[in-house]
């Protein structure tokens, strides 16, 4: 796969655009509590963007749609179970009430004013070590994912990411957690009006019905040419699930035509 030159100049034109308005909300920043926690000044439809944009990544996109190929609409019960915490999480204020009254900027923070320094010095540590693995893992899979959907030579890989990162950690460097705001809001928008454009086109290309029927063929059939299902389609506890309530080792064969 190979991007036209109307592809180049939209992922150009998105890049310039977030590192712009990224730079420029540095002129907003005027003291550690700005660059740490935004001014505590983050409304809440402000706050869900971010959150949205920041779990909404490469990473996250690839392994649902890896779960509707192999589980169907079960695959869609880690997102829901994952909505009912965040709004249960959300709606009680359960920890994050708690820790805005403490008025600490970071869990290090709060840590040390609970145990004392060491134990803010070693949580510290574990959050860097945490978010360094994290970041790694998926800047890999994301750069080996942009290799395969560009086209470009996988030798570029590393120069790619390393610029990609270097650009971010410019803008957040320079606008601390307000860059990242307004940035965050930019993803939003673009990933929220990007799914939502493509699922439409895909359920008026497939149909509706086709797919919830193509779904229960391949299950009832057990397999359909070309593509593959481990678990039921519709219901995440049905018995073939044999690891947990999501995932399962049941396949589908090949649908003999």
């Amino acid at each position: 796969m190979h991007l036209a030159p109307i592809d180049w100049i939209i992922i150009v034109v998105y890049l310039a655009g977030c590192m712009a308005a990224g730079i420029w909300m540095r002129r907003f920043v005027r003291g550690v509590e700005d660059f740490a926690v935004a001014g505590r000044a983050m409304d809440l439809n402000l706050g869900i963007a971010s959150l949205a944009a920041t779990e909404l990544g490469l990473v996250t996109v690839m392994y649902t749609a890896q779960l509707g190929f192999t589980k169907g609409f079960a695959g869609a019960t880690i997102g829901v179970l994952m909505a009912g915490a965040m709004y249960f999480v959300g709606r009680t204020g359960f920890v994050i009430g708690p820790l805005r009254r403490a008025g600490v900027m970071t869990i290090p923070e709060l840590f040390q004013r609970r145990f004392g320094t060491k134990v803010r010095w070693l949580a510290g540590l574990f959050v860097v070590l945490g978010g360094l693995l994290n970041m790694g893992i998926f800047l890999r899979l994301g750069g080996e994912f942009l290799v395969a959907a560009t086209g470009m030579p996988p030798a570029w890989l590393e120069w790619v990411m390393t610029a990609l990162l270097g650009m971010i950690l410019l803008y957040t460097v320079l606008g601390g957690m307000m860059s990242v705001l307004v940035t965050d809001y930019l993803q939003f928008i673009v990933k929220g009006m990007g799914i939502v454009v493509t699922s439409i086109l895909v359920i008026y290309s497939i149909g509706w019905g086709n797919l919830v029927k193509g779904l229960w063929l391949c299950w009832m059939a057990n397999g359909r040419v070309g593509q593959t299902l481990k678990a039921h389609p519709f219901n995440p506890v049905h018995p073939s699930i044999s690891a947990g309530v999501i995932f399962s080792g049941r396949r589908c064969s090949r649908l003999r035509r």
